[in-house]
This record gives C-alpha cells, structure tokens and sequence, in this order.
C-alpha cells in the first residue's frame, strides 16, 4: 500500500528515542519520591557529567538516584533539541522554516545562559555562606538556614535578562511552531509538538532544578507541579511520535464515524489528568481528600475508557482499523487498576510496628518501590495511549491532495481538511 511520510526517518528515530528516554526519566523520576530523595543533594544546577567526577563508593543510594535523575533529564532535553531541529528541517515554507530554526537556536543558547546564570548564583549562594560562621553547608539543614538568615536576599547576579531571554524565545518557537501547523501541509503538526514538547521539557527541567533550589521556600509543592507537568510532557511528546508515523491507505476511517470516538477520546484524557493531579498530591502529601478524590476519578476514567474500547470494539468499521488500540487501552488499564491497589495498600495499610507510624515516615522496601513506580509509570503511559488515540481517531482517511502535497505538488484542497495530519 502506498505510504505517505510527514517527516524523514532519521526525525522519527528521534521521537521515538526522545519518548523512551522520557520513559526512563518518569521511572527513576518515580523512585526519586517513593524514596523520598529529592533533595539528596540540595545543590543545583550541576553538569550533566557531575557524577562522572564522584567516588560512586562513597555516594549514598538518595544521592545516585537523584543524580541518575539528572542526568537522565539532560539526555531527554538532548534528544528533544534534535528532535525539534530535524522537524524544522522539513518545513516548506523557507522563510518560516529560516525564522523557525533561528528562534530554535536562540531558545537554545538562551536556556543554556540562563542556567549557567543560575550556577553563578549557587556560587555566590556559597560564597556568603562561607563569610558566616553559624552556617554550615555540610548541614542537612543548610538550605531552611539560607532562608533564615536572608542569603538569598543578598544574592545580586540574578539571571533576569537571560530568563526574559528564554521567555522570549520560547515564545517565539510557539508562535512559529502554531504557524506551522496552521499552514496545514505534511508534518506541520509534528513540528508543532516537537516544538512544544521541548518547551515543555525546558519548562519541566527548571521546575525540578527550582524544586531543589526553593525547597527551603516553597516546601514540596513545586515537586507536586514537577510531577503533574512532567506527565503532561510525556503525553506531548507521545503525540509528536505518533503523527511522525508513515500514513497509509485505510489507516482511518471516515470522521462521521470517527470523530464521536475521537470526542470520547479526548473527554478520557481530561479525566484522566485529574485523575493524575490527585495522584501526585497522594504520593508527595498523602492528603486524605486527594485520596478519596483520586479513588473517585479512577472509577469515572475507568467507565470512560471502557466505554471508548466497547464503542470501537462493537463497530464493525472502527473496529477494523482500531482494534489494536482498544485493546491496547484496556490491557493498560487493567493493568493500571491492579497496581493502584498493591500501592494503595503498600502506603497505607501496614503490620506491626510500622502500623504505628504515619504512612510518610514508614520505612519503604524495594517491592513497594517497585510497585508504587510501576503504578506511576503505567499511569504516565495510560495519559499518553488516550492522547495517542485521540490523535489516530481525529485523522482524516488519506487523499489525493494530502499526497500531492508530500510529493511537493500544487493541489486544491477542500476547504474541510484534516484537523491533525
């Protein structure tokens, strides 16, 4: 059957490298908070080689996890940068794709800056902190003592312009990106989400380095916001691979019959992030309404999904071309239930001694590490396969004009076109 191509292969490969490093990422990102080891080492930014300069049989098991954390983060953004360059390559347009690939570039150095600013300031941070004699940074307690004492108030190399610089830029990638993907032609919308997604990543790096850094102001609650964005950003970037998929003949089926589905589609995935906002404040608070909350939502997102599966199961023509992805989803989903019970009891039902402690000051075993994560990643991969069925449900069947225009021809086109091609 013939094929038509949004983007090159080696553009694909990079998607499909940058969602299996994001894979990994939201994994050791998960042991990080179930061994409550987030702040491990209270000092940020560090090189992406840190761990390279370390006596690893000196390190403690905290410190390697956050650091292999780190260091799985900067390889994601790595291949993300790649990702979006390749996909800028392949716009057709030379003036968008000339004004694009500079904005990409400049979002680039300026993120680069801006974290070399805040090295600057962790150094300044020290400097201070060393000209006093009631402040030592062996201290577990030396960042609550940085606050104490008013350190960060006397910091003055700030990185303010190069953050506008970054604010800037990033800005200007989503404008170009959103008009690439409103000109409509092959691969605009894989340009688009790669674009995104690597904000998104950018975003979701300083929100974990800011974890570290603010703790001591802001407590744990940028680590929930890290961990909610974080899934979200998976999900973009699953989108981004996705539409980076060859298109084949038959591969959808008219929208009359597929955009009911694709609506339901789309109706789970926002359930299903609600259902995540109370899971992550479950695994960092333990609050007993986000518990009951996220119980609630589960049973809701569980209908939905079952609901979507059963309505393409049961239509001869959708099934057909979507079987696959109903039973993708349920398997998932089963899977996803069994493993929020074993972590619901693992938290918060206990024996013995343990059973006398608050569920956050248990001692945590490697089974319920394992247990807990895994519900965390299949969770992440749940949001992610609803949105990957939302984006196959909302495409249009191939036509002549989507292939003319791969092949670089002028063509006429309807002026109903493929919402996401």
């Amino acid at each position: 059957m013939p094929s038509n191509r949004p983007t090159s292969r080696w553009v694909r490969l990079a998607a499909i490298a940058t969602v299996l490093l994001c894979v990994l990422l939201l994994a050791v990102g998960g042991f990080v908070t179930t061994f409550r080891v987030g702040m491990a080492d209270p000092v940020w930014p560090t090189e992406p080689w840190f761990l390279l300069g370390q006596d690893w049989n000196q390190l403690e098991f905290g410190f390697l996890v956050e650091h292999s954390h780190r260091l799985v983060g900067w390889l994601t953004g790595a291949a993300v940068i790649l990702f979006s360059l390749g996909a800028w390559l392949g716009e057709p347009d030379r003036k968008l794709k000339l004004v694009g690939f500079v904005t990409l570039i400049g979002l680039i150095v300026a993120y680069g800056e801006f974290h070399r600013g805040m090295g600057g300031v962790w150094n300044e941070v020290q400097e201070i902190a060393k000209a006093r004699s009631n402040l030592d940074p062996k201290s577990e307690r030396f960042a609550e003592q940085l606050v104490e004492a008013g350190v960060l108030k006397q910091v003055t190399k700030w990185p303010i312009p190069q953050a506008l610089g970054v604010a800037m830029f990033a800005f200007g990638v989503l404008f170009f990106s959103a008009a690439a993907a409103a000109k409509r032609t092959p691969g605009g919308w894989v340009r688009c989400l790669a674009n995104v997604g690597l904000v998104c990543v950018m975003a979701q790096g300083l929100l974990g380095g800011f974890r570290v850094f603010l703790n001591a102001l802001a407590g744990t609650n940028l680590a929930a916001i890290h961990g909610v964005f974080g899934q979200v950003t998976f999900a973009v970037l699953v989108a981004g691979m996705v539409l980076c998929q060859p298109r084949r003949d038959g591969d959808a089926i008219p929208l009359s019959e597929s955009s009911p589905l694709a609506r339901l589609a789309w109706i789970s995935v926002a359930v299903l992030f609600v259902q995540l906002v109370w899971a992550v404040w479950v695994r960092h608070h333990g609050s007993a309404v986000a518990q009951r909350l996220h119980i609630l939502t589960a049973f809701v997102a569980t209908g939905f999904l079952v609901w979507l599966a059963a309505r393409i199961l049961l239509n001869p023509t959708a099934k057909a071309v979507y079987r696959g992805i109903a039973i993708h989803l349920l398997v998932i989903l089963g899977t996803q239930v069994l493993l929020g019970v074993e972590s619901y009891i693992g938290k918060f039902a206990a024996a013995g001694p343990q059973a006398q402690r608050l569920p956050e000051d248990r001692t945590v075993t490697k089974p319920q590490a394992g247990i807990r994560t895994a519900h965390q990643l299949i969770g992440a991969g749940l949001l992610a396969a609803t949105v990957a069925a939302g984006v196959r449900l909302g495409r249009r069947p191939l036509t002549s004009g989507y292939s003319a225009a791969q092949s670089g021809e002028k063509t006429v086109e309807s002026p109903r076109l493929d919402a996401v091609r």
